[in-house]
């Protein structure tokens, strides 16, 4: 999409991203978009880019940078990726894939990691698609 800019988040963009989460499946208020965001925006381990169409949020993607005791050096682990579904298919997620690994490099941090839900078929040959690996699988448990 030729007209479409990606830019750092900013707190006024709270709305549009809890209506972009809710589209993934995370049903998410403004107000708790913004509950969210703040400190994730204050700390310099993440940053969180947004596409911008018109005066339109059509995307966004977050990373955050860590150490792992396996690997030299950070890394950075993609937090979340979403077009808006009135937009999927532009090039868009590619946009703020690439804007996500250029902010990377300039950090001098040359691995990238995500993990996706298995239900994500889509998503995971959008990955394989820009050069993603498969390498393992993810685990989760919900303590009480």
């Amino acid at each position: 999409m030729d007209n479409c800019i990606v830019r750092q988040a900013s707190l006024k963009d709270a709305p549009h991203l809890a209506r972009l989460l809710t589209q993934l499946g995370y049903p998410t208020s403004s107000e708790e978009m913004t509950e969210r965001l703040q400190p994730l925006l204050q700390r310099p381990e993440y940053i969180t880019f947004v596409a911008e169409s018109g005066n339109i949020l059509v995307g966004m993607v977050g990373v955050h940078v860590a150490f792992g005791y396996e690997l030299k050096g950070p890394y950075g682990r993609l937090t979340g990726l979403v077009v808006d579904e009135l937009f999927r298919r532009h090039g868009i997620g590619r946009r703020l894939i690439e804007t996500v690994e250029a902010w990377l490099r300039e950090h001098s941090i040359s691995l990238i990691i995500v993990t996706s839900g298995i239900h994500r078929t889509q998503a995971h040959q959008f990955y394989t698609d820009l050069g993603f690996i498969e390498t393992g699988k993810r685990f989760a448990k919900h303590l009480e």
